[in-house]
């Protein structure tokens, strides 16, 4: 591929990562909101004999907390690929910038008369278990550390803040939120790219997609292997390398037109991280 078509479709990969990472600025807010619950919750402990024994149950608050939020996210994502005019594009961004991200979804599915109650009811399944899934990790955080405590013989209010204190270390404080930071930038790569599949359905003068990577040092080595691999609309390779194809993942998928293009061999031995396997197009 000639090296001024190359950066092009990079640029595009690159122009398709930025929308993403604007929508995970949205983790500061669901930190918050974890953070808030699972501190009031390590707070609130069972006490005996000056030492923690258990940690108040969080699991359902926070559920229905994070849950709402993670999918408002998810769904802005999927509608910000839907936009279908440069135009609608630039106003979206000002009004993410300065709004509640439920009311930027609403706003921009009503501009494009898109149902959004509906793709909210396609991509809960999903929240809710990523949720579900994140909750069971930080009781397991908090758990660990109470054991540990408990072993050393901490009076409650120094047993107490140990947990916080590993609950900082795992990345879920709104200072050190790496942790809600990758679980919304990846659920909203899979919903962004739900969305930029369907985007082309039905485009006869589509020949395929190129993988492309961000083309940085934190593409990970499997998935530098796939960078530039060409590949037909429906081939079974887009079923299962779709991206994102791991946690934190920024590979995208930038549409071919040229039907002189061949296809690319896939490398045997390379494979999507456990669970990623599928295409987000199924989704919705």
């Amino acid at each position: 591929m000639p090296v001024a078509t190359r950066r092009a479709v990079r640029a595009m990969a690159e122009r398709q990562a930025a929308d993403i990472d604007r929508v995970t600025a949205r983790a500061g807010v669901l930190s918050s909101r974890i953070w808030r619950i699972v501190i009031d919750a390590a707070r609130a402990n069972k006490v005996h004999h000056e030492t923690v024994i258990r940690i108040r149950p969080f699991d359902e608050e926070l559920i229905e907390n994070a849950k709402d939020e993670l999918l408002d996210i998810m769904a802005f994502a999927y509608l910000l690929r839907r936009r279908l005019a440069k135009r609608r594009r630039t106003q979206a961004r000002g009004i993410f910038l300065a709004s509640p991200v439920h009311t930027v979804a609403q706003d921009i599915a009503d501009k494009f008369e898109i149902d959004l109650g509906n793709i909210k009811k396609k991509l809960e399944p999903l929240a809710t278990t990523a949720i579900k899934d994140s909750v069971g990790r930080l009781r397991e955080v908090m758990n660990d550390a109470l054991e540990e405590s408990t072993r050393s013989g901490l009076p409650t209010g120094e047993a107490t803040e140990e947990v916080i204190e590993a609950l900082r270390d795992y990345g879920v404080s709104p200072r050190s939120n790496y942790y809600v930071e990758n679980l919304v930038r990846t659920h909203a790569a899979i919903a962004y790219g739900a969305a930029h599949r369907q985007s082309f359905a039905g485009d006869v003068d589509l020949w395929g997609w190129e993988y492309v990577t961000v083309g940085d040092d934190r593409v990970r080595e499997a998935h530098e292997r796939l960078d530039g691999i060409k590949r037909k609309v429906g081939d079974p390779f887009w079923e299962k390398f779709w991206p994102p194809n791991g946690w934190g993942c920024r590979c995208q998928a930038v549409a071919i037109y040229d039907e002189d293009e061949r296809q690319d061999r896939v490398p045997d031995d390379v494979e999507p991280d456990e669970g990623f396997d599928f295409d987000p197009g199924d989704l919705i």
